[in-house]
């Protein structure tokens, strides 16, 4: 089982880096491991924040892994930062349990691999699939 540790990535500008601080670990099953960004924003509300939680289906044969990526924009409305919009990600993975330990790694690093390709990043940013 992994345990949970703080994650550094790019920034969008590909040099920045970026530390999620791993705040809340998992208690088990259906319980999110949290992680914040603690270097931004001025409250809790303010920074992104990636959960993360699993759990299996009814005839285990399945787990499935959930995470859920919301990124504030903090806006001053009449003097005061607010948070006026929430950029949601959300990323759900149904993992047969019967699956060869190889095929699950092949097929979680092909689908983690094209969601960070230029063509997904730019069908997220802009809001469009591909024509």
């Amino acid at each position: 089982m992994p345990q949970i540790s703080d994650l550094t990535v790019k920034k969008a500008d590909g040099l920045t880096d970026i530390v999620f601080n791993g705040v809340v670990p998992s208690a088990g099953d259906k319980s999110p491991a949290i992680f914040k960004a603690l270097d931004v924003g001025a409250n809790s509300a303010s920074r992104p924040e990636l959960r993360v939680s699993s759990s299996s289906n009814r005839a285990r044969t399945t787990r499935v892994v959930e995470a859920t990526f919301v990124f504030p924009t903090v806006q001053t409305v009449g003097g005061a930062s607010t948070v006026a919009h929430r950029t949601l990600f959300e990323v759900r993975a149904t993992i047969p349990t019967g699956a060869p330990d190889d095929d699950v790694e092949e097929a979680v690093a092909e689908a983690v691999n094209l969601l960070g390709t230029a063509l997904m990043r730019s069908c997220f940013t802009t809001g469009y699939a591909p024509s």
